[in-house]
């Protein structure tokens, strides 16, 4: 229709958001709405997922991501979706040059002590993978900073070049770990060197 109804649901869409704020209680579709919502609309994307993850945190979602990682039986959804909000705060902030807000302690840096669950899917693999990729575009922004107009010094070379190895050894790895999916093929293994090249070409941008 020309767009005519996203005309009409964009506003209505906001002012339900800004009621959000104020809530006092949500639920976990608060939080996937917000994701949704960050997906879709780039132009308050920002805002959207740090909203969610303030959200997230008010109802514990880091903590059953601690328990999910120690119990095979329960808090799996909340971990999964902790694990999202992680990949969206990264994706909206990292490329940006913001700070993002969710660092990295040991539920994230041992994520894939998740994928031991007797439940887990390729979906949870594809959600890991991007886990992955971002703790090292993490310490990407956290060693260089971010103010790009700073001269790279020479003895900081070889720190870029163990990050490009990072990137390299976590392409290798994730290529052979995601199978083809019904819906979109070949895509998930294309997608780690999709997201391998643009991670590099953020690396090297610091130079």
């Amino acid at each position: 229709d020309e767009g005519r109804m996203y005309d009409i649901c964009y506003p209505i869409f906001l002012e339900l958001v800004s009621q959000t704020m104020f809530d006092r209680y949500h639920t976990l579709d608060d939080v996937r709405a917000l994701c949704i919502g960050a997906f879709w609309l780039s132009d308050v994307s920002w805002k959207l997922s740090g909203l969610a993850v303030r959200i997230a945190t008010e109802l514990n979602l880091h903590q059953a991501c601690a328990k999910a990682l120690h119990n095979g039986t329960s808090h799996a959804e909340e971990a999964r979706l902790w694990y999202f909000l992680y990949v969206c705060d990264h994706h909206f902030s990292i490329a940006y040059g913001r700070p993002p807000v969710i660092n990295e302690n040991p539920t994230i840096t041992c994520h894939e002590h998740f994928l031991q669950r007797p439940d887990v899917t390729q979906a949870d693999y594809r959600l890991h993978s991007q886990v992955g990729i971002f703790i090292i575009l993490s310490r990407v922004f956290h060693t260089f900073g971010p103010d790009r107009a700073r001269m790279i010094g020479s003895d900081e070379f070889e720190t870029l070049r163990r990050f490009d190895a990072d990137m390299g050894y976590w392409r290798d790895r994730w290529k052979t770990r995601l199978d083809p999916n019904p819906y979109i093929s070949e895509y998930p293994a294309k997608g780690v060197t999709l997201h391998y090249l643009f991670a590099r070409m953020l690396l090297f941008s610091v130079c």
